[in-house]
């Protein structure tokens, strides 16, 4: 660990509304942040900050209004590679059947 704190991936979901569309309508993006920090928690509250920064609302094609916003940390997983390049792995779950055809669909 460097004096800069250690190297975590963040699992956020972003919420997308669209207009009046009910939650059971709304899209939600899966978002890896890639954060360094001292421990899991500094990491996830920096992910948040980092991910509510990046909010915003405009409208669409048909005038309605879209927003984009924070909703939920998942997961946080500590990388273990100190130097970011090509192939690392910056996040990875163990899951079930079950759970793996969920992803897929």
């Amino acid at each position: 660990m460097s004096n800069r704190g250690d190297w975590f991936g963040v699992r956020v979901v972003v919420e997308i509304l669209v207009g009046k569309d009910p939650p059971t309508r709304r899209t939600y993006e899966d978002r890896i942040v890639v954060v360094r920090s001292s421990s899991d928690a500094l990491a996830r509250r920096k992910a948040e900050r980092i991910t509510r920064a990046d909010e915003e609302t405009y409208r669409n094609f048909k005038g309605e209004k879209v927003t984009w916003r924070f909703k939920d940390i998942v997961d946080t997983y500590m990388i273990l590679d100190n130097k970011l390049s090509d192939g690392t792995n910056v996040y990875s779950v163990l899951m079930d059947y079950s759970f793996y055809q969920s992803v897929g669909n």
